[in-house]
């Protein structure tokens, strides 16, 4: 697990070098995690819940239609039985290209010995930020 400590030391240095680059697209970081805080908050709400409802709410339509929803309580369930309940987290910041932003967090859970890097894909639709990806790592 040394290198996963290397990588996310490599992954916080290259965000710090990013921030400007994420404001310069129209949204500083200050907005992208006030966007993408509340949309974890129902994705990671969802899986515990079983609530694919509350769990897909800002998903892009294109993701609903890759079939989400068909491996959803699998995926929900693998979560809970590989890495247990979600304890806390700590947002990184954001990488931007484009009409695409990604939110990083460093997310800890209860059976883990290791933190969880989740990444969180949004595109602006209209007024709102859509999830375009999503990704445990």
């Amino acid at each position: 697990m040394r290198y996963g400590k290397v990588i996310m030391l490599l992954l916080v240095a290259s965000l710090i070098a990013t921030q400007a680059f994420c404001a310069a697209r129209g949204a500083t970081d200050k907005q992208i995690k006030a966007a993408a805080n509340p949309i974890l908050n129902n994705i990671l709400t969802g899986m515990e819940r079983d609530d694919y409802t509350l769990y897909a709410k800002d998903f892009a339509p294109s993701l609903k239609m890759l079939g989400a929803k068909t491996n959803f309580f699998k995926v929900s369930r693998y979560v809970r039985a590989t890495f247990g309940q979600y304890v806390k987290r700590e947002y990184l910041g954001c990488l931007s290209r484009d009409d695409v932003m990604v939110a990083l967090w460093k997310v800890v859970f209860s059976k883990s010995k290791d933190e969880v890097l989740v990444k969180l894909e949004l595109s602006r639709h209209g007024n709102k930020y859509l999830v375009m990806g999503l990704w445990f790592q």
